[in-house]
This record gives C-alpha cells, structure tokens and sequence, in this order.
C-alpha cells in the first residue's frame, strides 16, 4: 500500500480511532466514569467493524474473490457483539449494591503488558458466590491501608467494576 494512496478519509477515521484509544487510557476505570471506559472499548471494536466493512465495499470482485474478508467482517462483529452486550446490560439495570465477606484485594499485570496493572476487589456475598471486582488503584492503595472484613459497596454486576465504595470508606 502506498502511503500517498490513503485518502483523507482514512487518515480522519483511523486517527479518531486513535484519539479514542488514548482516551480510554486515560479513562478512570471505576467510579462514575467506569461505565465511559467499557463503552470505549466497544466504540472502538465497532469502529474497527465499520471501517473494514467501508473498505469491502469498495473491492471489486463480489464474494466469492473477497470470502476471507466477509468472514473476518462476520467473526468480528460478533465479537463485537459478545464483548458490548455487557455494557448494554450494565446501562439498562444500573449499579447494584451488594455485601461482601472475606474482603481481599489484589493487583495483575495486564494482559497487554504495557498499559499497567490492573487492581482488584475479591469477596464472597450472602449466598455464598465469589465476586471479582475491579477497582482503581488509588482505592487498592486505601484499602491495603485500611482492611476490614465486611463491607458493603455498589458496583456494575456484569461488567464487574466497582461505582462506589460504601460507607465504611466514605
């Protein structure tokens, strides 16, 4: 692909892409905002789908000369879909407010590697289900400070990321 070939549509397209990747780094992972960092991720899963899609429909040749590339358009729009249908399930219920037990909290290297850690909140509710919930390091860092064996907090239940810490903390 020659470099003076790629049209300005393509140069706008991918570099809002890019600014909406720096975004999400930058993007609290907990809180208010929590939400905003997983639609993020699907906007650019979606935007990845639509470009790709904008670009077969410009091949010459049908399906049969371009079936590789209706595929990989069907395998990613269903990941697509897989990877947002929590977000849309978190935006209709809203947080939840749960009790937790046997509170411990850990941090990862993330799967990316670069990016940093990520930090977590483990406990076990009333009817006895583990639940795994990420947390933003600045409240890993209090909570390693201050422990406490029960504790009370709403969160987003199928994104699994933490709205509010409870009372205990507050």
């Amino acid at each position: 692909m020659d470099i003076k070939k790629i049209k300005t549509f393509d140069w706008v397209y991918i570099s809002a892409l890019l600014v909406i990747v720096i975004a999400g780094v930058f993007m609290p992972k907990t809180g208010k905002l929590a939400m905003v960092d997983v639609a993020i991720d699907g906007i650019i899963l979606w935007g990845i789908f639509v470009y790709l899609v904008l670009k077969i429909k410009k091949l010459k040749g049908g399906i049969r000369k371009n079936i590789y590339l209706y595929v990989v358009s069907l395998v990613l729009v269903l990941f697509s879909l897989w990877n947002t249908k929590n977000l849309v399930f978190d935006l209709v219920s809203g947080p939840k407010q749960i009790q937790l037990h046997d509170i411990g909290i850990e941090n990862r290297q993330s799967y990316r590697g670069l990016i940093g850690l990520h930090y977590y909140l483990r406990g076990t509710d009333e009817n006895g289900d583990r639940h795994i919930i990420e947390i933003s390091g600045s409240d890993y860092n209090f909570m390693k400070g201050n422990t406490v064996d029960t504790m009370v907090l709403t969160y987003y239940e199928n994104t699994d990321r933490l709205y509010e810490l409870g009372e205990q903390y507050m």
